[in-house]
């Protein structure tokens, strides 16, 4: 009877060794995973703060909608279109204090609503002549850009839940 009841303890605390070394483990994967999803929305918030930076640049130098003696058409889109960068980048900002997952999913859903907005901003005006500046460089370079802000946000966010959902 002693030798049965030994073994049963030497099997019990066998198992309880293998849970707790689990358990261990479990917590240093998740610990590896949220290490990795910060690293992500670093990544994230690094990647639109440059693409923000480099359009609002790019409308003010190389890219400058028409010049004339009036107010055109496009002027008044590309003034919008600086108040979204500028909201894209205080977002951008906002991510590296953000810690929290909710906290990093709304700045990256009000990232892609203003992206869309940007992608969408020659709608509110532009001037009717195809080959006018506006039309030829200014938009289709927001455009662009809009579109690495949305693509690149969705991926950097879709590969963060996915990172989760592994747990």
């Amino acid at each position: 009877m002693g030798k049965k009841s030994e073994d049963k303890k030497i099997v019990k605390d066998k198992q309880e060794n293998k849970t707790s070394e689990n358990k261990a483990l479990k917590n240093k994967t998740s610990e590896n995973r949220t290490l990795e999803n910060k690293a992500s929305d670093k990544v994230s918030a690094v990647l639109n703060l440059l693409i923000s930076v480099f359009l609002l640049t790019a409308i003010h130098t190389f890219v400058k909608p028409c010049q004339g003696v009036m107010d055109m058409p496009c002027n008044y889109s590309v003034r919008e279109a600086e108040r979204i960068l500028i909201i894209v980048i205080i977002l951008s900002l906002g991510k590296w204090f953000v810690q929290d997952t909710k906290g990093t999913l709304f700045l990256n859903i009000a990232t892609v609503t203003a992206g869309i907005e940007l992608a969408l901003i020659q709608n509110m005006g532009r001037c009717q002549v195809n080959s006018m500046t506006c039309n030829t460089k200014t938009f289709p370079v927001l455009r662009v850009g809009a579109l690495l802000l949305v693509v690149l946000t969705v991926i950097f966010q879709m590969t963060h839940l996915v990172g989760r959902n592994r747990k």
